[in-house]
C-alpha cells in the first residue's frame, strides 16, 4: 500500500520510468501523483496503484508543499539514486 510523501516509479502511460511523489488520494482510491513541473501540485496525475512502483523513499510533508520545492526533492532523489542527471 503507497503512503502520501512515498516516491513512486511509474511503470505504465506515457509517465513511465518517471517519478513523482504520492500526494493524495482520490475518492476512487487512485493515487495522486506530482512531479513539480509537468504534474503540478494543482493538478495532480490520477493512476491506478498498480501502474507505479514504489521506492523506500519518503518525503516530508514540508518537502512537497510547493511545486519549487518537490521538483529539488525530486532532482536530489534521483541523482543520488541513479546517479544520473535529473529526469524532472
Amino acid at each position: 500500500m503507497v503512503k502520501s510523501g512515498v516516491v513512486v516509479k511509474a511503470t505504465a502511460g506515457k509517465e513511465k520510468n518517471r517519478y513523482f511523489v504520492v500526494v493524495g488520494f482520490n475518492e476512487k482510491g487512485l493515487c495522486l501523483l506530482a512531479d513539480g513541473k509537468r504534474r503540478k501540485l494543482s493538478s495532480p496525475k490520477a493512476k491506478k496503484q498498480k501502474h507505479v512502483c514504489s521506492t523506500e523513499y519518503t518525503f516530508a510533508p514540508e518537502e512537497y508543499a510547493t511545486d519549487k520545492k518537490l521538483r529539488k526533492s525530486i532532482n536530489k532523489f534521483v541523482c543520488s539514486c541513479e546517479g544520473g542527471s535529473s529526469l524532472v
